[in-house]
């Protein structure tokens, strides 16, 4: 690699990797009666419901609260969610942070209307939260005037990342750049910079496809939370000093308008061009609505484009760069900890490990990573590298024994990652190797690894539940032919799975007494820790289905709240074989929740 891009890795790399740290947050209680967010209910929507009878359907109004709002960010929880839990009082500093702005910020003429952040609670608004399609928690969603902008906020759950995100929606997509100073300035400002340069500037005002498409994805990615900055060039000096680089890059002369993108670190420059567009256009990967207008193609053509090179070849990964990775595949390089100044010796017990190990791995990582940079892809693919004692990858399938190692990971969907077969090592692996697995593996040439969790350290119920694992899932299986099975997939580490234990457990109990067993079955296992089989389609924790008798690969998913009375229902009425539904005591007792569990391998 060149010896600017080299130095970058070296010292602004491993710095950060050095200087690991701890950084726990802060979890107080919140009190409702100094909150600064608001709650919002369904009249605030402009919905209501038939008087004394919230079975109806919500009905929309003519007029209501929201509509007056120019953008509202509004948090869908659960007060039962543990992430919801955390997020709230990290949501009420936010807003605190936001009406503490100076009387020039951004948003303060918006802050005395109250127009920032919201909450609202789908355990009391359960029509409300229906017709806004939540279906996990906590959803964040970005409204304009009313209307839901289908933007998502996806950033990291921390007062200052969300505060940030809401003054970055009060301030103009891109900036005007019309002195080399400013273009200089702006550069050294941001971390990734795109700049727009029309050469004919006798024409400005006129919205070409091009400017359009470079507004629209400057508008989504200045909603979406990116931190990606924008501006156009508005100067005949501007355009010439981003053109000469253009020129002595490409080697050719730019024609019409083109996009310059920069990355700070390392002082590199990428240009979006006609040959670009046509490029991405002519890529059998890249399918396009036939339907959409040009410019709408050009956008999302420029947004494909901007994804693929705005993040560094090989980044750190943690939560807040998670945030910025395009939903594709992930290839994480696990990492031992080193000791620069000590020389590692042969002890399995040390955890240490020689720098110049760490680097020789993480160089080779590099060239495939550039490498890959440069094909066309059918799929947005990143290179991230980690400690091993922040997350050791065994659920991407790695032993957990040697180190460094990789593993890809698919974003895209729940437990699907791919180990790779070798210890990377300059002995036994080189880039061409490397470079081959992950060819096969985007191709869909690779199967996925499985893991499955040890049965004896798998969490229990107990009776009359059976606890399954990958490695006996199959085995259970046979074992309850001709019965239902209802079973729970969950996290012990998942605040909502912990709610709806002790309902799972009591309905199981119940229906042991009233169905007889060679009807009816109850079973649970780790969807975190096991690769369960795909057409479960297993969307997130607890997920609860029914597995029919006749039909075990054509599962019916529950979608209710930990409620015992509507679970035995729901079951009472997807049974091959019905029964009479039990009387229940009222108020129903509850059962003890689950023990708290052991701190796990995630990151």
């Amino acid at each position: 690699m060149g010896s600017t891009q080299w130095r970058w890795f070296t010292f602004a790399g491993l710095l950060s990797f050095i200087c690991l740290v701890s950084v726990v947050q802060d979890c107080h209680t919140q009190d409702s009666s100094t909150t600064t967010t608001q709650l919002l209910t369904a009249a605030d929507f402009g919905l209501h419901h038939d008087d004394g009878d919230d079975a109806h359907e919500a009905r929309p109004v003519s007029h209501h609260p929201l509509d007056q709002l120019d953008l509202a960010l509004v948090e869908f929880y659960a007060p039962w969610c543990g992430i919801c839990k955390t997020l709230a009082p990290q949501w009420e500093l936010a807003a605190q942070m936001l009406l503490a702005e100076p009387p020039n910020a951004p948003t303060q003429d918006r802050v005395h209307r109250g127009d920032l952040l919201y909450r609202v609670d789908c355990t009391t608004e359960t029509r409300l939260c229906k017709s806004q399609g939540i279906n996990a928690y906590p959803t964040i969603k970005l409204f304009k005037k009313g209307e839901d902008t289908g933007i998502r906020y996806n950033g990291p759950k921390e007062a200052k990342a969300i505060a940030d995100y809401v003054r970055r929606l009060h301030l103009p997509p891109f900036a005007l750049l019309d002195t080399v100073a400013s273009l200089d300035a702006f550069r050294e400002s941001h971390q990734v910079t795109v700049v727009f340069c029309e050469l004919n500037l006798t024409e400005v005002e006129d919205m070409t496809e091009e400017r359009i498409a470079f507004e629209n994805v400057a508008e989504m990615q200045r909603k979406g939370g990116g931190d990606v900055a924008f501006a156009r060039a508005v100067s005949q000096e501007v355009i010439d000093a981003v053109s000469a680089r253009f020129k002595s890059a490409q080697k050719t002369e730019p024609q019409g308008s083109f996009v310059a993108l920069h990355i700070q670190h390392n002082d590199n420059s990428f240009y979006f061009g006609e040959d670009e567009n046509h490029e991405i256009a002519n890529n059998k990967y890249f399918v396009l609505n036939q339907d959409q207008t040009a410019s709408a193609a050009q956008t999302l053509r420029l947004a494909h484009w901007i994804d693929q090179y705005s993040l560094p070849l090989l980044t750190y990964y943690n939560k807040a760069a998670f945030a910025q990775f395009p939903k594709g595949l992930i290839a994480f390089v696990f990492v031992e900890r080193f000791d620069s100044n000590t020389e590692r010796n042969n002890n399995e017990n040390n955890n240490s490990t020689d720098v110049s190990v760490v680097l020789s791995a993480l160089e080779k990582v590099y060239i495939v990573a550039k490498r890959m940079s440069e094909k066309e892809l059918p799929v947005a693919f990143r290179f991230a590298w980690i400690d091993k004692d922040e997350w050791s990858g065994t659920r991407l399938g790695l032993d957990g024994r040697h180190y460094p190692a990789v593993a890809i990971s698919d974003q895209r969907k729940l437990n699907y990652h791919y180990a790779f077969p070798e210890r990377l090592t300059l002995d036994t692996t080189t880039p061409q190797t490397l470079e081959r697995w992950v060819d096969a593996v985007i191709s869909g040439s690779v199967p996925p690894t499985l893991v499955s969790q040890n049965l004896t350290e798998a969490h229990s119920l107990g009776e009359p539940i059976t606890t399954v694992v990958l490695d006996t899932y199959g085995e259970y299986l046979k074992e309850s032919e001709g019965k239902d099975v209802v079973i729970m997939f969950h996290s012990p580490y998942c605040g909502r799975s912990a709610q709806f234990y002790p309902v799972f457990r009591e309905a199981a109990q119940l229906l042991s007494l009233h169905v007889p067993r060679s009807q009816l079955a109850f079973a649970m296992g780790d969807g975190w820790a096991n690769d369960f089989p795909r057409y479960l389609e297993i969307v997130g924790m607890p997920d609860i289905k029914l597995l029919p008798r006749n039909a075990k690969n054509a599962p019916i998913r529950w979608t209710g709240a930990p409620d015992t009375q509507a679970f035995v229902a729901w079951i009472r009425e997807h049974v091959s074989v019905p029964f009479v539904m039990p009387k229940f005591a009222s108020p129903i007792p509850s059962l003890p929740t689950a023990t708290a569990a052991p701190k796990h391998d995630e990151l």
